[in-house]
């Protein structure tokens, strides 16, 4: 298939191989879980949508769990609107950890989901690119 220059129905049965490949028994369990991680994320580079939604809920999540463990949120009823644009400071992978708070409100919670953050939203960011990439490989 890449011989004629069909990239996308090369990966396609490339996706298909990787999911045959999973199933064999001899397989090490670290392959395995690598191949389910890839078939889940991006559909081994054939889906966009999947890295794009995974990254939206992972990161909504997170950011709400930042926000109670740093009692900014639900705690009094208020409802801080400000708190809707740091969520693209949260979701920035480069960003400080005291782009919200000072240093002396962290707490090992806060600052924990924090560096998950950072490796989630990188993870499903380069899943995101390698599937954008499916039609210009060569």
């Amino acid at each position: 298939m890449e011989l004629t220059g069909n990239f996308y129905e090369s990966q396609k049965l490339l996706a298909i191989s990787y999911d045959a490949l999973r199933k064999i028994e001899t397989i090490s369990n670290w392959d395995k879980v690598i191949l389910w991680i890839n078939r889940n994320s991006n559909n081994h580079g054939l889906s966009i949508k999947n890295p794009l939604y995974s990254f939206l809920i992972s990161s909504l999540v997170l950011y709400t769990c930042y926000l109670y463990s740093l009692q900014r949120i639900f705690n009094n009823g208020n409802l801080d609107l400000s708190l809707i644009g740091y969520y693209f400071s949260f979701i920035d992978i480069t960003h400080r950890a005291d782009f919200l708070v000072n240093k002396d409100e962290f707490n090992l919670f806060s600052l924990a989901i924090d560096f998950a953050n950072k490796l989630i939203t990188g993870f499903f960011i380069y899943q995101f690119i390698s599937a954008f990439r499916k039609f210009g490989k060569k």
